[in-house]
């Protein structure tokens, strides 16, 4: 009995089961004839005469090299499937070569799984990147191309030009049509071509113009892509088409476009071909650098910076440009045209290298830095700023145009490396000065309140050169003595502000509580004043002597006269008064006050901070048109677009925040993208989650950003993006305060809430803003944060890390990791053991002595499941478990950072690749090992993972040796760092928390 029926290939089999058991043989036998797979795709099919092929066409390529071909040139395209098929007939592809296309018919590969289709190119065809016509391209042409099973399969090919496509895969130029030669003949002789330099660019962005020169003996060449042609190594970096050429022969350009966020390092060919079908090549390297910041606009941009201030102190507009004492940050701000809005950003710093920058003397004292500046003045030409701390003043030959400008001369010292007060010596001279605040001019004189020499020094001409020295000494009886005095009308006690109006000389006696006048310029040492505000007498000097009135002042600092009208900046008493004519009798009362309703208040932000309050408001200035107020404590300057001419007048914008609201140094409100101090960074795989510890939030992205400014999809901790506040309206579920640790397995999140003294735990990945947690570790319940310090309590946790069904939280200010073997599922769990103490009740520092097995202010923890990492940061070090601790108080294997795990001196030995000062996160992709240097501004890498004490380093970032430590190191931008806080690895970028500069910076792992 036959149990089938042979039949011809490409026909579909016929044959009648005679029986279960023969039917089985069968289906086995037909499974062998065919080569079907042992993972039986043949249960997909129903048996119905039109069910679908699980066989796929994946992509389409060729047989030649990337480079030019011209007529009579044969490439074999290779269309690639999933699986073996069967070809019956003659089917054909149409490629895309110009004016004529052409159809190519198919040669070989049946019972394969690529076809062949055979191309020879005619002398129509042409094309800059050999492709088919359309995704329909591939036609059977009554044949068929079916699969083991005979069933026809899909014959859909990408698109041209896409991924897998024949343009995405090779970069085939194609020439039927003869060139016409500029000049001579065709060239029998090889083309040359120039080396290129290696290339870098920004994710998401197109190289720069890429030169390079070509040259033929012929002169047939020209820029274009009939003669040229790119390759690459790494068709998901750049694909060999994404190329724009340009120039003039023999100087040509390459203008490249990468693949949309291709991040890593691919080597590009450019190919050049003459018309004899001779060419030559020349590679280069591409490194996509993928580097971008979250929490800015940019990765060289820090908008709190650029937008804000801290505890500014004087203004000054010259040639149409806003100058400001920013101290705080020991810089000047300068804007290019006077701001007209609230936080309108700088355009450039004095003082430091850019507008990102903060550090006093920022690169050692020189021409180009500065220590507290407090006072500015021009004269229209000539800049004058008061160096303060450096008991110095600057001065600009002309007005400086960009940040780190250096100064021409300097007044209070005899060079630009010397800051001593007065020289080092023991009294003041002509030349000299100590912690000067205020320098002023009239257009001829130049003033300076010295202010800890007690003293006004008075130059009768603007000094032009270094070291000039003054010509007289006001509050002293000669240039060399330097005496406070809180009983005489000649003498001065730390006098603030001073003002010149060309005839009378105005004087704020800030420690004398008195504002001294002088109707005629004085011309000796030592001349008294002919009256007193704020006093009744010349011999009075208490605070709001009589009481706080009109007439009386609390340590005024700033005086300016605009018009007829006298503003003192009584910063004690959080107040401007004003009168509106310069005074001219001992006591006279001011007219009115800014920053107060009335005279009878000097509450510092009185009624709340808003445009009409001040708190310990420090200078005034004005143009003759707006008037502008230091407001000190606020760390912002008010502006009023004109003169106030009543009490409580409230001003028009602020500058150094973004509304009347707002007072906190270098603020920008929150909101979807920006950071504050961002702490830790994590993510699981999928999502990236940050904490925003001073935002007091966590920010979620629910895909990995790609892009600057990217903005987050959920916060929690916070009702909205807009909010920062602690604990509002009271401490539960969904509130946060000084979030330092966030992680996520995939399905759960936890949070380090740390001065709530707890871990939240979701037990789902939230979705919507603030919402609450399910439950919290440290803590009874979610409404509770007291400190507690036994296996069940927390104080200060730092870092919360899993790995398989543990659970680490590391509690930094009771000097432990707390461990859990299971995952807890409820609030107030205990802990099963403890790290870095004996038991877990005990909570002291180094607990028996410096050792293996003690902690100090713990706070990133890392495990790969074998070996677990601790960044033991009071301790310098990272101290590393060979395998994973089953006990409390078990001893590590050994430290990073120190030659054994008996030292803890940060940088032990010196700033080195074997050095740590206070890690503060550490992390490993598998195979090499990252640590956050915090202390250093650092990132180091090991290239595998350290086994031993004090092994050395292999990588730095954030620094170009492994020997220095400076906070942006070079000045800011995308590859300085300021006390870096954490760091993870997503496949080829590493993202890092760089928390003091307010950013997580995203760049190519190194």
């Amino acid at each position: 009995m036959k149990l089938f029926q042979v039949f011809k290939y490409g026909e579909k089999p016929s044959f009648r089961i005679l029986s279960c058991t023969i039917a089985i043989q069968v289906f086995t036998f037909l499974l062998l004839l065919f080569g079907c797979e042992s993972s039986f795709k043949i249960s997909k099919r129903t048996g119905k005469k039109n069910a679908a092929s699980n066989v796929k066409l994946i992509s389409v390529s060729a047989d030649k090299a990337d480079g030019r071909y011209i007529t009579g040139d044969a490439i074999a395209i290779q269309v690639n499937f999933s699986e073996v098929v069967f070809v019956k007939g003659n089917p054909s592809l149409t490629l895309e070569t110009g004016s004529v296309d052409a159809i190519v018919d198919y040669s070989a590969g049946s019972g394969s799984k690529t076809l062949t289709f055979n191309y020879t190119v005619a002398s129509a065809h042409s094309s800059t990147d050999l492709d088919y016509l359309s995704t329909s391209s591939l036609a059977l042409n009554s044949g068929t191309i079916i699969d083991s099973f005979g069933v026809s399969v899909s014959l859909k090919l990408p698109g041209p030009g896409e991924a897998n496509s024949l343009g995405a895969n090779k970069a085939l130029v194609i020439n039927g049509v003869a060139s016409t030669a500029t000049s001579g003949s065709v060239a029998l002789t090889t083309p040359t071509i120039s080396a290129i330099s290696t290339q870098s660019v920004d994710v998401n962005s197109s190289t720069s113009a890429i030169p390079f020169t070509i040259g033929d003996t012929g002169s047939t060449l020209d820029c274009s892509s009939s003669f040229l042609s790119l390759s690459s190594s790494d068709h998901s970096l750049v694909l060999p088409g994404s190329v724009v050429w340009g120039g003039t022969y023999p100087t040509c350009t390459a203008v490249v476009t990468p693949v949309s966020t291709a991040v890593g390092n691919v080597t590009l060919t450019v190919t050049v071909s003459n018309s004899s079908n001779r060419s030559a090549q020349s590679s280069f390297n591409l490194t996509l650098r993928g580097t971008f910041a979250l929490g800015q606009s940019s990765s060289v941009s820090m908008a709190h910076m650029e937008k804000g201030m801290s505890t500014p102190v004087s203004t000054i507009i010259v040639g149409g440009k806003l100058f400001v004492c920013d101290s705080g940050n020991h810089r000047v701000l300068v804007w290019n045209t006077i701001p007209t809005a609230s936080g309108q950003a700088a355009s450039f710093a004095l003082g430091q290298p850019d507008l990102f920058s903060t550090t006093a003397n920022n690169g050692g004292i020189s021409a180009s830095t500065l220590n507290t500046p407090t006072g500015i003045y021009s004269d229209g030409t000539k800049l004058f700023v008061v160096d303060r701390l450096n008991n110095r003043v600057l001065a600009w030959n002309s007005i400086p145009t960009s940040s780190g400008q250096a100064a021409d001369f300097v007044l209070g010292q005899v060079n630009f490396t010397s800051m001593t007060a007065n020289g080092g010596g023991g009294s003041a001279s002509a030349t000299t000065l100590n912690g000067p605040w205020t320098v002023v001019g009239d257009g001829t004189r130049l003033f300076v309140s010295d202010y800890s020499n007690n003293r006004i020094l008075i130059w009768n001409t603007i000094p032009t050169s270094t070291a000039a020295p003054a010509n007289i000494a006001l509050g002293q009886v000669d240039l060399v003595a330097h005496v406070s005095s809180s009983a005489t009308a000649t003498g001065l006690y730390l006098p603030g502000g001073v003002y010149s109006t060309g005839t009378k000389l105005i004087v704020a006696d800030t420690y004398n509580n008195r504002i001294l006048i002088w109707n005629t310029m004085p011309t000796v040492s030592g001349q008294a004043p002919d009256l007193v505000l704020g006093q009744t007498n010349f011999t009075s000097f208490a605070s709001n002597s009589g009481g706080l009135s009109s007439t009386s002042v609390n340590q005024p600092y700033g005086v300016f006269v605009v018009g007829t009208k006298m503003f003192v900046a009584d910063m004690f008493n959080s107040r401007i008064l004003v009168w509106n004519t310069i005074p001219t009798t001992t006591g006279q009362a001011a007219d009115y006050v800014l920053g107060q309703p009335n005279f009878s208040s000097n509450t510092g932000n009185n009624g709340g901070i808003s445009g009409s309050t001040v708190n310990f408001a420090c200078s005034t200035y004005s143009d003759g048109s707006k008037l502008f107020v230091a407001d000190y404590v606020n760390n912002r300057v008010l502006v009023w677009n004109s003169i106030p001419t009543t009490s409580g007048e409230s001003a028009s914008f602020v500058l150094g925040q973004t509304d009347f609201s707002q007072s906190t140094a270098n603020h920008v409100l929150p909101a979807s993208n920006s950071l504050r101090s961002p702490q830790a960074i994590q993510s699981d795989g999928t999502r990236l989650f940050v904490a925003d510890r001073i935002n007091h939030r966590i920010l979620v992205w629910n895909s990995i950003p790609t892009s600057s400014g990217q903005a987050a999809n959920v916060v929690l901790g916070q009702s909205s993006f807009s909010t920062r506040t602690i604990n509002t309206p009271s401490i539960s579920g969904s509130t946060l305060s000084n979030p330092y640790g966030v992680f996520s397995n995939g399905t759960k999140l936890f949070v380090a809430d740390s001065t709530n003294a707890r871990v939240l735990v979701w037990n789902s990945i939230p979705t919507s803003n603030g919402q609450a947690a399910d439950f919290a570790l440290g803590q009874p319940d979610l409404v509770s944060n007291t400190s507690g310090f036994t296996a069940t309590g927390l104080d200060v946790p730092s870092d919360v890390f899993s790995v398989g069904t543990k659970l680490f939280v590391s509690d930094l200010t009771s000097h432990r990791v707390l461990v859990w073997n299971a995952l807890p599922t409820s609030s107030g769990q205990a802990a099963n053991f403890a790290l870095g103490q004996p038991n877990l009740t005990t909570v002291t520092a180094n607990t028996g002595g410096l050792s293996g097995s003690t902690l100090s202010g713990p706070t990133g923890i890392f495990s790969d499941g074998t070996k677990l990492f601790i960044a033991d940061a009071s301790n310098h070090r990272v101290l590393v478990w060979n395998a994973m601790p089953t006990v409390s108080g078990q001893s590590a294997s050994f430290a990073l950072g120190q030659p054994n795990l008996t030292s803890n001196t940060a940088n032990n030995g010196g700033v080195s690749a074997s050095s740590l000062s206070s890690p503060t996160s550490v992390y490993s992709d598998g195979t090499k090992l990252y640590v956050a240097d915090g202390g250093n501004n650092r990132i180091l890498v090991w290239n595998t993972i350290p086994t031993t004490n004090g092994q050395a380093a292999d990588v730095v970032l954030g620094q170009t040796t492994l020997t220095t430590n400076t906070v942006n190191f070079g000045g800011f931008s995308e590859t300085s760092l300021n006390a870096p806080a954490s760091i993870i690895k997503l496949g080829a970028q590493i993202f890092i928390s760089d928390k003091s500069n307010n950013r997580i910076i995203v760049r190519p792992a190194p």
